[in-house]
C-alpha cells in the first residue's frame, strides 16, 4: 500500500461497475487540508470544503457510491463504488459471440461487437475530475477572501491514484488502510511537520 502507484489498466472502461480505490494528493504535498491530532484528522476549512464535495458526488453522478473516506493534511483516499452491471475486474464481452476480449477492444471480423459496459455513464476521470475541479475553486475562494490579490494556484497535485479492487478481501483490506491512516501519519510516505501556523491558506493553527 506504500507504494501508490498508478495501475490504470489500458483499456479498462473506466465506467464499469466495480470499486476503485483513488488517492489525490496535494500540490507540493503542502499540508493544506488540516493536522493530525493522536488518531483524529482536525480539518482545515479547505478540508471541509474537499468533505463536502467528496460526499456530493453521488448527487451529481448517480452510477458513483461512497465507501470508505480519510482526509489526511495533504492527500486524501476514498473508495468510490460505481454500480449498475457486472464488477470492475470483469472484462469485456462480445455478446453476438461471447468472446473474451480481455482489455483487447478489437471486434472479430465477422460481427459486431456489443460491449457489455457500453454505456453513456461518467467514467471514473469524469467524477474525480469534477470534485478536484469543484473543490479547487472553493478553495481558491476563501483563499482571494482572505489575501486579495493572492495566487493561489491550484489545491491539487496533476492526475490521480487508482486501483481496481480485486475482490472482497481486497475491499476489506483496503477499508482497514483507509480507517487506520491517520494514526499511521508519521510513517506515510507523504508525512510533513505542521508548522504552517494558521496561515490563511485553510490551515488550522498548530
Amino acid at each position: 500500500m506504500k507504494n501508490r502507484q498508478s495501475i490504470r489498466r489500458p483499456g479498462h472502461d473506466y465506467a464499469a461497475p466495480g470499486h476503485y480505490f483513488m488517492t489525490l494528493c496535494v500540490r507540493n504535498h503542502d499540508p493544506l487540508l488540516g493536522v493530525v491530532d493522536g488518531q483524529a484528522v482536525i480539518l482545515s476549512e479547505m478540508g471541509w470544503i474537499v468533505r463536502e464535495e467528496w460526499q456530493g458526488l453521488p448527487e451529481r453522478f448517480p452510477t458513483a457510491r461512497l465507501d470508505a473516506f480519510t482526509i489526511m493534511p495533504n492527500h486524501v483516499h476514498g473508495i468510490i463504488t460505481i454500480v449498475g452491471a457486472p464488477l470492475a475486474g470483469a472484462r469485456p464481452v462480445d455478446q453476438a459471440n461471447r468472446v473474451d476480449q480481455g482489455d483487447v477492444q478489437a471486434p472479430r471480423s465477422d460481427s459486431p461487437t456489443v460491449r457489455a459496459w457500453a454505456s453513456p455513464a461518467p467514467t471514473l476521470g469524469t467524477i474525480i475530475g469534477a470534485f478536484k475541479s469543484l473543490s479547487d475553486r472553493r478553495c481558491r475562494e476563501i483563499v482571494i477572501a482572505a489575501r486579495p490579490g493572492h495566487r493561489f494556484g491550484c489545491l491539487w497535485q496533476r492526475n490521480y491514484h487508482d486501483r481496481i479492487v480485486a475482490d472482497g478481501d481486497d475491499l476489506d483490506r483496503i477499508r482497514g488502510y483507509i480507517r487506520d491512516n491517520p494514526k499511521m501519519w508519521r510513517g506515510d510516505p507523504d508525512y510533513v511537520p505542521m508548522d504552517c501556523g494558521g496561515d490563511p491558506c485553510g490551515c488550522p493553527p498548530r
